[in-house]
């Protein structure tokens, strides 16, 4: 299932750029995460509250796109591998295999290297360390080939304001969260209560949203954001969850709308997949070495600005 946010770290040993949560977050595993604006108003006992209707998941014609030229310039920010004596070196994408050495899970060669100029890291014959070079770039080869020397580079730490907030969007109930029955909810009662809410139309994502420092239930509030029937959703949820609870209503396009979106972008690009899904942004995400003014553009037109969002890992160089 997709939709885990708890670890910057996959099984295997794979490290994943994305973005940083607060500690006190446990997003819950979903099949089909996204998620929009959170609109006015959060399900009381009654269940009251309703969402807009989403928009449509798909679009008549895919965008097209534009390669760049040949001789433009880029600016590569990042984690290299390679032969300590080499000339080439490997300029890893968004995975890096934690080994000893590590291995790029994604990336293009690097022609023309000098690990000269890199305070890098030397195991078993291969160097490794974060990098900034400048070079041209061929879509077609898979290659960048160097025009300036690679230098470290050090990234900078996460600015905690940037981090994103999952607290609980609900206001406490007067006299502070509780349970609504005697017995705790247990960790498989949460389970049955995630896999009900996402059964329900218009469900977006679920989350648990913990006071530090505690394992305990009852102190645990379940969140879940649904573009459908709120009352629905918590009806749903109450079947097996009799902890604190919070449903809020939001915009935009339910989960499994938001991965048609997704399906439908892989299969006119490709050399795009896999996307991934943000659930709180309402996004479909993706990576790419570069990425034509033309293709985020009419993906822009398409599906709205925002969702579908598309980074580069080139920079280009004026």
């Amino acid at each position: 299932m997709s939709g885990v946010r708890a670890s910057g770290r996959e099984p295997g040993g794979v490290r994943v750029r994305r973005t940083r949560m607060r500690r006190r977050r446990v997003l819950v595993p979903a099949v089909l995460t996204a998620a929009a604006g959170v609109l006015a108003g959060c399900a009381g006992p009654d269940g009251t509250g309703s969402a807009s209707p989403s928009p449509s998941a798909t679009s008549s014609e895919p965008a097209s796109a534009t390669a760049p030229p040949q001789d433009q310039e880029y600016r590569y920010t990042g984690y290299a591998i390679g032969p300590t004596d080499g000339t080439e070196a490997t300029l890893c994408g968004s995975l890096v295999l934690q080994s000893l050495p590590p291995q790029c899970g994604d990336g293009v060669t690097a022609r023309g290297w000098d690990w000269s100029g890199v305070d890098a890291e030397t195991a078993s014959g291969t160097s490794f360390g974060e990098v900034q070079v400048v070079g041209t770039y061929d879509a077609d080869a898979g290659t960048f080939t160097v025009t300036g020397a690679p230098t470290s580079y050090e990234t900078p730490p996460t600015d905690p304001a940037d981090e994103r907030d999952y607290s609980t969007p609900c206001p406490e109930p007067e006299g502070g969260w509780a349970s609504v029955a005697p017995s705790d909810p247990t960790r498989v009662d949460f389970g049955a209560a995630y896999a009900a809410v996402a059964a329900v139309e218009g469900y977006v994502i679920a989350w648990m949203d913990r006071d530090p420092g505690t394992a305990r239930p009852d102190w645990a509030v379940l969140n879940v954001r649904t573009t459908g029937d709120v009352a629905a959703t918590e009806a749903a949820a109450r079947q097996h969850w009799t902890g604190p609870l919070c449903v809020t209503a939001v915009e935009g396009r339910s989960a499994a709308e938001l991965d048609a979106v997704r399906a439908e972008i892989e299969a006119a690009h490709p050399e795009l997949a896999p996307l991934n899904l943000d659930e709180f942004e309402g996004a479909v995400i993706g990576t790419a070495w570069v990425v034509p003014d033309d293709l985020q553009a009419g993906l822009d037109e398409e599906y709205g600005e925002g969702t579908v969002q598309l980074h580069q890992l080139l920079e280009p160089v004026d």
